[in-house]
Parts: C-alpha cells; structure tokens; sequence
C-alpha cells in the first residue's frame, strides 16, 4: 500500500515536471529541430506579407 502511494506520487511528481518543461519551452527548444522551426515562424510574422498594402487599399475603396 505505502509502495503503491509512493509510485503514484512520483508519478504525479514527474508528470507536473514534465507538463512545466514542454509549456515553458525548455524542453522545446533544446532539440535543434524545434529551433529551426520556430525561428522560421518567428521570421515569416515578421517578414511583410507581399500585396498586403494592395489588399488594405481595395479594402477601402469598397
């Protein structure tokens, strides 16, 4: 019983650690794919969208 409530608790330890790694980021971007990934979307949002301008002035003349 007490073996059975220790396994359970570590569990329960281990599963919050785990959950608090992948929502921080931590365990995210320690691998270089998750990186490249996320550079390129950080780029893209950054990077102007081409005929945005064009799209924003057919808008207003409607």
């Amino acid at each position: 019983m007490i073996v059975a409530l220790l396994a359970a608790l570590v569990g329960l330890v281990l599963g919050v650690g785990l959950a608090w790694l992948i929502l921080s980021g931590v365990l995210a971007m320690s691998f270089q794919r998750a990186r490249t990934a996320i550079r390129r979307m950080v780029e893209r949002r950054r990077a102007a969208r081409p005929g945005s301008e064009r799209r924003g002035q057919e808008r207003r003349k409607r």
